[in-house]
């Protein structure tokens, strides 16, 4: 069964790795690239961006908790900016 969601990413995918401590695929090994690529973000923000997001995922990507924690981070430092941009209620 495919999950569908309300969002339509594109086509393209790039590969994600699996858990090895259950030794079980995530779906067919990839994912969107438009998620990749913000996971990514997050990865080159917190100065670890020293591989170009091309060659991370030539050497078979991000592994699935590691892009959950990115992306858990990613959607937080979003936040904080536009909590910022946001005027206060007096």
């Amino acid at each position: 069964m495919t999950y569908r969601s309300k969002w339509h990413f594109s086509d393209d995918r790039q590969p994600i790795q699996s858990d090895s401590a259950v030794n079980r695929p995530i779906s067919d090994g990839r994912i969107p690239t438009e998620i990749a690529k913000e996971a990514y973000q997050e990865y080159a923000d917190e100065g670890h961006g020293s591989q170009s997001f091309e060659r991370m995922h030539e050497r078979g990507g991000f592994a699935i908790y590691e892009t959950l924690i990115l992306l858990y981070n990613r959607i937080k430092r979003l936040e904080l900016v536009l909590d910022r941009q946001t005027p206060k209620e007096q």
